[in-house]
């Protein structure tokens, strides 16, 4: 089997997130550039201080690369995939990981095809906080695709190039999904874009990642 593990292999669903937040980075921009234009059509034309028009062309411009340009970047540069649990598991550490997984996890539903195991993508990726509707699946499910996978990975690892941080993940969701097969837990898979979160979300989600 061999497997080109140094292209991006992220799920169609990321690239839906990238081209919506490119969609607006652009109309942040173009707001930004409107009302800088506008500003300073003041200066000449309407007697608006300089100064003033200098200070709020400052604020939108801020504006616009935040919200924008940020919004982009964070999205691009931050996404991974986590387990997500019905209620609380405890002690599991995979909320921080799994940028290897999505960006591997079209390699890694080739490897589970060659396996006769259900691909990881097949337990993602609705989302509650977008008023999707959740399926959750059993996590002895989830353990034995995550334990097939990380068997056979580790034997090709250093032949086929497999990133570490695949390995890593694969560990960290193999104890998370034996501690909530355990506990009889019901799972699935969230696509996560950016690093933020808050209590707030987790108030509102159905499920947790903790």
């Amino acid at each position: 089997m061999h497997i080109n593990w140094s292209e991006p292999g992220y799920p169609p669903r990321h690239h839906d997130a990238v081209r919506s937040a490119t969609a607006y980075a652009v109309r942040a921009i173009a707001l930004t550039v409107c009302v800088f234009c506008v500003l300073l059509l003041g200066t000449v034309f309407a007697s608006v201080p300089p100064v003033l028009a200098a200070l709020a062309g400052a604020v939108f411009l801020l504006f616009g690369l935040l919200s924008g340009i940020g919004g982009l970047y964070d999205t691009r540069r931050f996404v991974r995939v986590i387990p997500y649990f019905q209620r609380k598991v405890g002690g599991i550490c995979t909320f921080a990981a799994g940028q290897s997984l999505a960006r591997c996890l079209r390699q890694l539903d080739a490897v589970a095809a060659e396996l006769q195991v259900t691909p990881l993508s097949a337990f993602g990726f609705h989302d509650d906080l977008r008023g999707e509707s959740l399926t959750w699946h059993a996590p002895d499910e989830g353990l034995h695709t995550v334990t097939t996978l990380l068997s056979e990975l580790q034997v090709l690892a250093e032949q086929e190039g497999i990133p570490a941080g695949v390995l890593r993940d694969l560990r960290a969701w193999k104890h998370a999904l034996e501690r909530a097969t355990a506990q009889g837990i019901s799972f699935c898979i969230l696509l996560r874009h950016g690093n933020a979160t808050s209590a707030q979300e987790w108030d509102v989600r159905q499920g947790t990642a903790f």
